[in-house]
Order: C-alpha cells, then sequence, then structure tokens
C-alpha cells in the first residue's frame, strides 16, 4: 500500500521521459544511501562510545592491579 506522498511522487513522475526518470531514480538512490550512511555513522559512533567505556575500565583495572606496586615489588636501590 502506497503513503500518500508515495502516490503524489507517482502521480507527478507520469509522463517524464526517460532521462528525467533516470535523473529521478538517482536522486531516489542518493537519499537511500545518505540515509543508510547516517545509519553507519550512529553505529560507528556508538562502537566507539564503548570502546573509549572499555579502554576506560582497562586502565581502572591496571590503576587497581598496580596500587601497592611499589609494595610487592620493590626497586633495588
Amino acid at each position: 500500500m502506497h503513503s500518500n506522498i508515495e502516490k503524489q511522487i507517482l502521480h507527478e513522475t507520469e509522463g517524464l521521459p526517460e532521462n528525467a526518470l533516470d535523473e529521478v531514480l538517482h536522486f531516489i538512490q542518493f537519499i537511500k544511501s545518505k540515509l543508510t550512511n547516517k545509519k553507519a555513522t550512529l553505529s560507528s559512533d556508538s562502537l566507539s562510545v564503548g570502546l573509549a567505556e572499555l579502554e576506560n575500565q582497562e586502565w581502572k583495572h591496571l590503576e587497581d592491579e598496580m596500587k601497592d606496586y611499589k609494595k610487592i615489588f620493590p626497586h633495588a636501590k
């Protein structure tokens, strides 16, 4: 089932020459690729946030593990 906008687009493209329909098709493909890239960017941003959080957890773990390292591993002077 087509929405009102889809029906209007179909109506407006009726009778257009082949080269004009080709332009419309390319524009639609451009819009779709823009939306896909936006989703990919959002996924990429989520991944970056997740990796940053993981790095923070790793540093906290190392700091906790090495809190008393001077007592555990005294350096010879």
